[in-house]
């Protein structure tokens, strides 16, 4: 007779301790609909940042070819006759060669940009400081950034 009471308490301690889930037939609708909720809005945030990494990629392009187009302008100017060229005179103050077009400080290298520069007097005989401003023709600087660079350039 003692042993009775003992199975009947090990079955009903056995039958409380399995969790929920083994004992559960399968998924409820109301589970089923909540995964798929917290699925799509992890989706829709996966397809907002392509965009934004697409977005960053096309600007980081652009600004690689302002760049490389800046210092070959600057390489180009080097290469002048300071007394013969047009192009590496030392500037007019007035208007602002770098921020609009002036005949001689300014071409179009690309569809994309508009390409102006600037030269002073350098600070020893025989050189000039020449500053070439790239700017993006749409005027949209989520596409490209305005910037400039400056460099020392001497005659050979």
């Amino acid at each position: 007779m003692p042993r009775k009471p003992l199975r009947s308490l090990l079955r009903v301690a056995l039958r409380s301790s399995k969790p929920r889930l083994a004992r559960a037939d399968g998924v409820t609708l109301v589970e089923t609909l909540i995964a798929a909720t917290i699925l799509v809005f992890g989706l829709l945030a996966i397809a907002q940042l392509l965009g934004v990494s697409i977005k960053q990629h096309q600007l980081a392009r652009n600004n690689e070819e302002a760049s490389r187009l800046a210092i070959a302008k600057i390489e180009d100017l080097q290469k002048l006759d300071f007394a013969a060229d047009a192009a590496i005179q030392i500037t007019p103050t007035s208007p602002n060669s770098l921020t609009t077009n002036v005949a001689n400080y300014f071409d179009n290298p690309t569809p994309n940009f508009t390409r102006r520069w600037k030269v002073k007097a350098g600070p020893t005989a025989n050189t000039r400081q020449v500053s070439v401003r790239m700017a993006p023709t749409t005027g949209d600087t989520s596409a490209a950034h305005v910037f400039t660079f400056t460099s020392i350039v001497r005659q050979w």
